[in-house]
């Protein structure tokens, strides 16, 4: 048993308070909203993993979701608009990659941009929230199906994200000190102690 810092608690009520109100929505809509369910039902399962893996995963989310207003400014013909949108894009992939802002690492993230887009251009062209689209997105992996199922969104959730993003606790996680603290124990004890520790892979690539 261990307990949250203060930091951990206050990012994780946030979260929680993100994750429900993800739910509300879509029990309003009626079944409309299924896809925004699911990607609370991700994050719920997300967070019970670590907070680096709901940081990474909220990261994806928000550059999808910039990608997408991307999208919609273009068709709308707003230019300035996209251009933005698409800078701010690149600047997100530059720091969640650790790229250089330089000419080579720009090039790097704009060639990863255009991944992301494509890939949610492709999405948005299929029916939103049908079932297929969530078994898909469920194949894919759960971090690809929080950041590509962006048919439906929570009301100003980009700045909802980048709030939660401010809130995100420093330093190692509570969770793993206590297990290095606890494994440490066992090999004071008896150094030969050969020990496995299960977990859940949740990665993915951010393009």
């Amino acid at each position: 048993m261990f307990r949250l810092r203060e930091d951990e608690r206050a990012f994780y009520a946030a979260l929680t308070e993100y994750v429900l109100d993800g739910y509300n929505v879509a029990a309003a809509s009626g079944g409309k909203s299924r896809a925004i369910g699911f990607v609370m039902t991700v994050f719920q399962k997300i967070a019970a993993s670590s907070f680096a893996a709901v940081r990474r995963t909220l990261e994806r989310r928000l550059l999808s979701l910039t990608v997408q207003e991307a999208i919609i400014r273009d068709a709308a013909m707003d230019v300035p608009s996209r251009d933005l949108l698409l800078r701010e894009a690149r600047d997100m992939l530059i720091r969640m990659n650790g790229l250089d802002d330089s000419p080579i690492g720009r090039a790097e993230a704009d060639r990863m941009l255009a991944d992301v887009r494509l890939k949610l251009m492709k999405k948005l062209s299929a029916q939103a929230g049908d079932t297929e689209t969530l078994s898909e997105a469920a194949v894919e992996g759960l971090e690809d199906a929080a950041a590509l199922l962006v048919e439906q969104a929570l009301p100003q959730e980009r700045e909802r994200i980048r709030d939660l993003l401010e809130l995100f606790p420093d330093g190692t996680e509570s969770k793993t000190t206590e297990l290095l603290h606890a494994i440490q124990q066992i090999w004071d004890e008896n150094p030969a102690e050969k020990i496995i520790v299960f977990t859940t892979y949740l990665g993915g690539s951010t393009h």
